[in-house]
């Protein structure tokens, strides 16, 4: 889709909803964005279950990888297909440690993590 495309539908989208807004419960961009990871194919009432335990530890990607892929595993083991996801939010969290500059880039870096 041409850059000019896309510009439109984000500036109709942001008239006609000038004031959206997740229901996802986050304190800070990385959090918002392993919610979001979680959130496919899970409802936000199911992601918000999970992150209000995890969102007490976890506010950065070093959070994440001092828990270890397995006890992270089992933090979100109530998230549907949460084996695959806990492998890419770990593997993001791996980036975004050695790359913390990616969280505040723009949405092409981001579409980049797995």
């Amino acid at each position: 889709m041409a850059k000019k495309n896309i510009d439109f539908i984000f500036q109709t989208l942001d008239k006609l909803y000038p004031n959206a807004d997740t229901e996802l419960k986050y304190q800070n961009g990385f959090q918002l964005l392993l919610a979001v990871i979680m959130s496919a194919q899970a409802t936000d009432k199911q992601v918000n279950k999970v992150t209000d335990k995890l969102f007490k530890t976890v506010f950065e990607p070093r959070d994440v990888l001092e828990m270890g892929l397995d006890k992270f595993t089992k933090a979100i083991s109530s998230i549907n297909y949460y084996k695959t996801k806990a492998k890419n939010i770990y593997a993001t969290c791996e980036i975004l440690d050695k790359n913390p500059e990616i969280l505040s880039s723009d949405l092409k870096s981001l579409t980049t993590l797995p």
